[in-house]
């Protein structure tokens, strides 16, 4: 595993000073994440981080923009108080190919969700030949429902579009369809506790 820290090393005789050094600098930017590993295990340990399996690349939770901007080619984007963040055909999820984001607000109201580091992230499944999205519904549910077990709700929206929801002991995974210039299958990972007005919905 390599460590995220935010310095590079000096070289020296005394190693264990040396490190010392480095580890006292990360822990003044953030707690010590690990940002890659090529433990494939990790997949499946969603309480800790998104793995990026093909990247091998953690996106751990509670991690800033910054540090996540980082990593595993993002594309990032500033504007209006808000940094959003991508990434483009990376597997996930035990072998899902995705587009992931996750939107950082600087400037947070009652209904933010990334505002003091990483706590919840966008996963949109891409569609496979000539699947519809509710072949692609189906199949990224039957996934889910492999790793996770059944869901802990299932239901249909306003417009007839299913809605699953995985409500686990430190996670909460919700994949549904919405229209959004077209049907669109959409993920949402939380890690709990989740904020007020989110937790509040669900009642």
């Amino acid at each position: 595993m390599t460590y995220g820290y935010s310095c590079t090393p000096r070289q020296s005789r005394d190693r264990d000073r040396q490190h010392s050094r480095c580890e006292l600098k990360a822990k003044q930017v953030s707690p010590l994440f690990i940002f890659h590993t090529k433990d494939k295990n990790m997949k499946f340990q969603l309480e800790n981080s998104v793995y990026l399996e093909d990247a091998e690349v953690l996106l751990p939770w509670d991690a800033s923009s910054e540090e996540i901007a980082l990593l595993a080619s993002s594309q990032v984007h500033t504007s209006h108080g808000r940094t959003e963040i991508f990434w483009s055909k990376q597997e996930c999820l035990d072998g899902l190919l995705c587009w992931l984001g996750a939107s950082f607000d600087h400037s947070p109201d009652k209904y933010s969700t990334n505002t003091s580091g990483l706590r919840m992230m966008n996963v949109v499944a891409l569609s496979i030949d000539d699947e519809t999205t509710f072949q692609g519904y189906k199949r990224v549910h039957e996934k889910f429902t492999s790793l996770f077990g059944p869901p802990t709700n299932k239901t249909v929206d306003q417009m007839n579009y299913p809605f699953s929801e995985w409500d686990l002991e430190e996670i909460l995974l919700t994949h549904f369809i919405h229209d959004r210039f077209g049907p669109i299958v959409t993920t949402e990972i939380w890690r709990k506790p989740l904020p007020q007005w989110r937790a509040e919905s669900d009642k």
